[in-house]
């Protein structure tokens, strides 16, 4: 059979309007070649094979059934399939490549947009320099990925990888669930029914939604909202700007706020764009939620304010343990210096209420004990803990100078009492 095709091939070259005779064959461009049932090769230099099949552009190629290859350069291959864009591929069934350059393979797939790929089942490319394969994938937007199954990317520059629904919708548990999708630009999505608005946001796991402009969502059923936001976890939640929640239903709804930890908040008052040295910075909270009442209950482990205060709910170690130390050298007498401090009520300036505090000013300890004061930036700081030993040795001194005045006071009480006999 080979050699037989090789023969009329040769025989056909040499006449510009070659035509091998077939039931219902068109082959009216220059160099064309039609074969089989009812095709026709209308375009210069271009091949019909099969049943049904056209060829209508300058070197187009249409094999198999129903197949159509209108595009310069374009090649149809399968059933029912149309290359219509120049040098468009269309291999398979019911596949249509009309875009430029375009290739589409599998069956029902579409690739419309310049240099787009569609490959799979029902998969669609629209966008230019797009891919869209696996199953029910589509990618609209300007160099956008969709792949695996009701992948959605519409934005520019988008990505969306994984598994999706038709629809988005609501668990029985009251949980949502979104399609897949990527429709900010440059978005990504991976794993199962995310979805990424924000532009530049990314959602990867199952069932996050990242809606603000650089959100990041991780994990399982995780909402970042607040632009630049990142939420982690298990129902964690990332409202504010900038803020970042982590941990198991945890929310930062304020600006520039961290949640860490399981069933915790910022602070319900806080605002979500603007920031206020009376709301908490950074929580970590160790709370649970309960199913029954559908709420949070709350469990501050640590907190910090805006302003730099601190709570910690439960102790604080240190490491002092001897085996870490070198050089062990007790402080000896500490009363004088202790005696050179003086305890002060004030300010601090950047406090709008001017909130009266009590603590020690650094530049008065460091003129007694250097050791206890550090400076960043220009700003000195006091390690109060260091404090504690100086203050035991302190009191140990005092409490020498009490005993030995109870002594003398002892007996100057037996010699007055000798007198009086």
């Amino acid at each position: 059979m080979k050699k037989i095709l090789t023969l009329l091939a040769l025989t056909i070259s040499s006449s510009m309007n070659a035509q091998i005779t077939t039931n219902g064959t068109d082959n009216s461009g220059a160099n064309a070649t039609a074969m089989g049932y009812n095709t026709s090769a209308s375009g210069d230099f271009s091949t019909a094979m099969g049943y049904n099949t056209t060829a209508n552009g300058i070197s187009a190629t249409a094999f198999g059934d129903s197949t159509i290859a209108y595009g310069h350069w374009s090649t149809a291959m399968g059933g029912s399939t149309q290359a219509n864009g120049q040098y468009s591929t269309a291999i398979g069934a019911n596949s249509i490549a009309s875009g430029s350059s375009s290739t589409a393979m599998g069956a029902d797939t579409e690739a419309s947009g310049f240099n787009s790929t569609a490959m799979g089942f029902d998969t669609e490319a629209s966008g230019q320099s797009s891919l869209a394969a696996g199953e029910h994938t589509t990618a609209s937007g300007l160099v956008s990925t969709a792949l695996g199954v009701f992948s959605i990317a519409s934005g520019e520059f988008s990505t969306a990888i994984g598994f999706g629904r038709p629809e988005e919708g609501v668990f029985p548990s009251g949980t949502p669930y979104y399609k897949n999708e990527a429709l900010g630009w440059g978005s990504y999505v991976f794993g199962n029914r995310n979805k990424s608005t924000g532009d530049k946001s990314f959602s990867i796991g199952s069932d996050n939604l990242s809606q603000g402009v650089g959100t990041f969502s991780v994990g399982e059923n995780n909402i970042s909202t607040g632009d630049y936001s990142m939420a982690l976890g298990l129902f964690s939640e990332s409202i504010g700007n900038a803020s970042f929640a982590f941990g198991n239903n945890a929310y930062a709804d304020g600006f520039n706020t961290t949640a860490i930890g399981t069933a915790n908040t910022i602070d319900e008052n806080a605002s979500p764009d603007a920031w206020s040295v009376n709301n908490r910075l950074l929580v970590v909270g160790n709370g649970q939620y309960n199913e029954e009442t559908q709420t949070l209950e709350r469990s501050d482990a640590f907190t910090i304010m805006f302003n730099g205060d601190a709570t910690l709910a439960g102790n604080l170690s240190v490491n002092s343990d001897a085996k870490l130390k070198s050089n062990i050298i007790s402080l000896g007498s500490t009363l004088a210096k202790v005696l050179m401090l003086d305890g002060k009520s004030y300010s601090m300036k950047n406090d709008p209420k001017k909130s009266v505090k009590i603590g020690l000013v650094a530049q008065d300890i460091e003129q007694a004990f250097p050791e206890l004061v550090s400076a960043y930036n220009g700003i000195k700081s006091v390690n109060y803990q260091g404090l504690i030993p100086v203050l035991i040795n302190a009191v140990k001194e005092q409490d020498d100078i009490i005993k030995k005045q109870d002594e003398r006071l002892a007996k100057l009480e037996q010699v007055i009492a000798k007198m009086n006999e």
